[in-house]
């Protein structure tokens, strides 16, 4: 682990099974770095649902390599299951950990 996210860098995150929401899925992706917050910030901040939805769609698109075994397109990630989606928002902007994080920090 780095304190820098580096073009190629990947992490994995087993995401568990939500009973009635959504199976257990194994996602890999590439963090985003902070211009991805603040462009987030911004565009929420215009009042534009439509705006923030396709931004997040093409986010999500842009750096999860994979759910489980699909590849995501920004139509895909529109279509996730809302829970999981801001599951894997969490992940891409840094709010929530990887799984080798968490090992990292037990070692």
């Amino acid at each position: 682990m780095s304190i820098f996210i580096v073009d190629g860098y990947t992490c994995t995150k087993k995401i568990e099974a939500v009973r009635g929401l959504h199976p257990e899925v194994v996602v890999v992706y590439r963090p985003a770095v902070a211009k991805a917050r603040i462009e987030l910030g911004m565009i929420s901040s215009s009042g534009s649902v439509d705006r923030v939805f396709q931004f997040e769609n093409e986010l999500l698109a842009n750096h999860v390599i994979a759910v489980g075994d699909t590849k995501l397109t920004p139509t895909l990630a529109g279509q996730l299951v809302p829970a999981l989606r801001g599951k894997l928002l969490d992940l891409v902007l840094g709010y929530a950990g990887s799984d080798e994080e968490e090992a990292d920090v037990k070692n």
